[in-house]
Formats: structure tokens, C-alpha cells, sequence
């Protein structure tokens, strides 16, 4: 994932940061919100801007 420079990839990397984040048992409930929209986002991101053919797992 870190080896590959397309969007997709820094999209996937960008997701699992956010959902790694949200682990912490120290995250507030305003962090959670915050997270979970920013994590929607993302997901909608790679799914409205790169159509099923080109996504990495078409290879």
C-alpha cells in the first residue's frame, strides 16, 4: 500500500489511519463523530471518483 503512489492507495492509507485512531480508548465522543464522518467520506471518495475499473484490485 505504501509502495503504490495512486490515489487509491493514499485514499486506503488515509482510512485505515482514521479507523486505527478510533481504537484508542481515550477518544472522545466529538473525535468519534468526527472520525466516523471523515471515514464515510473517504469510502464515498473511493467509490464515487474511481469507478470498478480502475481500483487497485483489477489488476
Amino acid at each position: 500500500m505504501l509502495i503504490v503512489h495512486d490515489l487509491v492507495a493514499v485514499l486506503e492509507l488515509l482510512a485505515f489511519v482514521i479507523a486505527r485512531k478510533l481504537l484508542k480508548p481515550d477518544v472522545g465522543a466529538l473525535d468519534i463523530l468526527i472520525s466516523v464522518t471523515a471515514f464515510v467520506m473517504l469510502l464515498a471518495a473511493r467509490k464515487y471518483l474511481f469507478p470498478c475499473g480502475s481500483t487497485a484490485s483489477a489488476e
